[in-house]
């Protein structure tokens, strides 16, 4: 074969080759190219940038500038992604329902049908967008029209859908949203009426008051605020160019709102205006606007209005506390002048008292008072003087919480023992209000008094109130040591004794005098079934039995072998009602102490002996039976 025969042949077998790689291997197959032929147009939705609509009067082009589109012509805008995006998806799925052959068409079937040059254009433009389309008449079968490809004869008939939308206004392709920023960019919101400005400025998860104080501000509520502004939506559009700015109200505005967010390197800037009369017409009433980043005149719905008569209190935040109790490793409880709680954390169950580690304290009553605390809402904001904490009980707060952190040893965040976190003061409650504040901030707020029974619930213990549930004939011995301190009625200090039980009865055993029946058989009984009127919080238990009250002990025995003991004491004062209890009592079985009835307390109290040549306590002498008998249950077992 000749040389130049070879070479020849080589130069077909490159140029199939090339034919098959750059056309034959881009063309779709058959299955593919079947599905494209049954849609008028075939492009990339993501290489689409402009969408231009022509019906020979106006033209409105819209251009992707970014992630964004928007509204080059007749003005410029923002364009609403939901409109441009239901175009492109329009676009794309515009089937061919039936197609007129061009050797069945003429010049003047393409004037009948509307397809010729200057009637409705859509036109695409970006990488793979498709030649542009002509829009025709409809046909006789209702939502059906006649479209041509520019370039191509055919003549398809498609559903009207794609028509009918962009033959709408051009304002109806302008988004209707005041802007594009999300809530969770904003990082900044000023609201500056005739009144004067609120600033409220976003630190890490929470949002605080700058101005006009300084205070925790409320996520709810500005949460709410910035979606109310976000989603307001544009009623109507007024050309901003030779508007007369003194007629909608927007040469003086009545507010001006400013948003500033990650999302955008400016501000926004909202202006708010005048009311738009309502006439008699049906309109809607609405109110003039201008923003900062949008070159028109805005209606918005009247409750953009809102934002005129809000106050600094309706953003604050009015909770009391806030806190992750996860972080919490100490809770330091001082109430007035008695000894101070001081709360461990030792594991996930309990926490223990600082001082006497037998105190132990379930984590899940920590929990229930933090999240009281927390959850619990202002009633009233009171003042922010620091001249006012006397008057509100502050200066010497009945009760002080503090929360604090603790490290074993220093790290670069912090140094080793605890660290404050946050400490809460209760004042004086007066006219239905307890007075509380932050003593790290200088704001007093009001809140409903039911908020320390949180704190009540917690320190105090979880006990029964029934004490003892026995028969009086299982007490086989009794001993009594009282205090050096001579009973009411009474010439001297009364002298310990002790008692025995045997088949013929109660003996003495120690101390002198006769044995007063009476008394005894009272004493016996109230003891048996001895309830509590209720249990005090450990702060107070402490207090009590630090104090130099003298107590009186009682000691005995049951049949079982068991010992018993309990001590009583004078109560703290509870006012100067004649029926509040007197006596506090603390038993050898259970942590705490508690108060008893007036009753009890009476029948305990009864000299069970009498000195010499005095008689005994007649048999109608006999005390009334105690108030609060036991409840059914019987108590737990004891638990230190």
């Amino acid at each position: 074969m000749r040389t130049r025969t070879t070479l020849l042949l080589l130069l077909v077998a490159g140029g199939l080759l090339a034919y098959i790689f750059f056309y034959d291997m881009h063309r779709p197959g058959t299955r593919v190219a079947a599905v494209q032929e049954a849609f008028v147009w075939n492009f990339p939705p993501d290489g689409i940038d402009g969408i231009t609509i022509d019906d020979g009067r106006e033209r409105i082009e819209l251009r992707k500038e970014g992630v964004r589109w928007e509204v080059r012509r007749p003005v410029k805008d923002d364009a609403s992604p939901e409109m441009v995006g239901q175009l492109l998806a329009l676009s794309g799925a515009l089937r061919k329902e039936n197609t007129l052959p061009p050797e069945e068409l003429t010049r003047e079937a393409y004037r009948e049908f509307g397809v010729d040059k200057g009637r409705l254009k859509l036109e695409l433009h970006g990488k793979g967008a498709p030649p542009p389309l002509w829009f025709g008449k409809e046909t006789a079968v209702e939502g059906k029209g006649y479209v041509r490809v520019e370039g191509e004869a055919a003549v398809d008939i498609v559903d009207n859908t794609l028509r009918h939308l962009i033959k709408q206004p051009a304002d109806d392709f302008r988004d209707r949203r005041l802007t594009d920023i999300e809530g969770p960019h904003v990082e900044r919101l000023t609201i500056r009426t005739k009144q004067g400005e609120i600033e409220l400025v976003r630190h890490g998860e929470n949002w605080e008051l700058h101005k006009p104080l300084k205070a925790r501000a409320g996520e709810q509520a500005v949460t709410d605020l910035i979606r109310s502004l976000l989603h307001t939506e544009i009623l109507a559009f007024i050309p901003e160019k030779g508007a007369n700015l003194n007629a909608f109200g927007l040469s003086e505005p009545r507010a001006v709102v400013t948003l500033q967010a990650s999302s955008h390197d400016e501000p926004v800037r909202l202006e708010i205006g005048a009311s738009k009369e309502v006439t008699d017409n049906g309109e809607t009433a609405a109110t003039y606007a201008r923003l900062s980043t949008r070159h028109s005149l805005y209606e918005l719905p009247q409750r953009i209005e809102r934002i005129l008569t809000l106050k600094p209190n309706d953003l604050r935040d009015r909770h009391l506390l806030r806190l992750q109790l996860d972080v919490v490793d100490r809770i330091r409880l001082q109430r007035d002048d008695s000894e101070a709680l001081h709360l461990r954390r030792e594991n996930e169950e309990r926490w223990v008292d600082q001082e006497d580690p037998s105190l132990t304290f379930p984590a899940a009553k920590v929990a229930a008072m933090v999240e009281a605390l927390t959850s619990a809402q202002a009633v009233e904001f009171v003042s922010q003087q620091e001249t006012d904490l006397a008057r509100y009980g502050l200066d010497q707060p009945s009760l002080k919480i503090t929360f604090s952190s603790y490290a074993s040893h220093t790290t670069a965040e912090s140094g080793a023992g605890e660290e404050a976190i946050a400490t809460l003061l209760f004042g004086a409650v007066r006219d239905g209000l307890l007075y509380a504040k932050l003593e790290e901030e200088p704001l007093i707020v009001a809140f409903d008094p039911s908020l320390l029974e949180a704190v009540g619930k917690l320190t105090t213990p979880d006990h029964d109130l029934a004490l003892f549930d026995f028969a009086p004939e299982e007490v086989v011995a009794l001993a009594l040591i009282y205090p050096e301190t001579i009973e009411p009625g009474e010439t001297a200090p009364r002298q310990p004794i002790s008692l025995v039980r045997d088949e013929a009865g109660w003996k003495l055993t120690a101390g002198s005098g006769v044995l007063d029946t009476v008394h005894l058989e009272s004493f016996v009984n109230t003891l048996a079934k001895l309830s509590a009127l209720r249990w005090l919080p450990t702060q107070a238990a402490k207090k009590a039995q630090a104090s130099d009250k003298a107590a009186q002990t009682i000691l005995w025995k049951t049949r079982d072998g068991t010992q018993y003991r309990m001590d009583l004491r004078p109560a703290p004062e509870e006012g100067n009602a004649p029926d509040a209890p007197r006596t506090l009592g603390t038993i050898d079985r259970k942590t705490g102490a508690f108060l008893i009835s007036l009753p009890d307390e009476s029948a305990l109290r009864l000299p069970l002996i009498t000195p010499p040549g005095v008689s005994p306590s007649p048999q109608e002498s006999l005390p009334p039976a105690p108030s609060t008998p036991a409840p059914a249950p019987p108590a737990p077992a004891p638990s230190r």
